[in-house]
């Protein structure tokens, strides 16, 4: 009989390529555990501010970024610290980026 996944459980190693050096530094501890999902609730709540801001306005980062802090969504994800929470602020900055690319793009003659 064989697993049906061979690696990492079925789960992405992502998370765990992210916790590697936060275990070593800091040791192994439930703290530790959830820093990662902390962080990237974070890291999630700046991005949200900084999209709405280059898409709209300054009020509307601020509104972007209550909203999404929030969110139960990433309340719950956050506080869990699942495989899922380090996507959102890396999608938000590739996102970012394609915006501040494209806003610069325009502006050029």
């Amino acid at each position: 009989i064989q697993p049906f996944y061979r690696h990492y459980n079925g789960q992405p190693p992502f998370m765990d390529w992210l916790l590697a050096p936060i275990f070593l530094t800091f040791g192994i501890s439930a703290y530790t555990l959830h820093f990662i999902g902390i962080a990237s609730a974070v890291l999630t709540t700046l991005l949200l501010y900084l999209v709405g801001k280059a898409l709209w306005s300054k009020t509307a980062g601020v509104y972007a970024s209550i909203f999404g802090t929030t969110s139960h969504w990433l309340l719950l994800e956050a506080r869990e610290g699942t495989h899922n929470i380090p996507l959102v602020p890396m999608l938000l900055l590739i996102f970012l980026c394609v915006i501040l690319i494209k806003i610069v793009h325009i502006r050029q003659p």
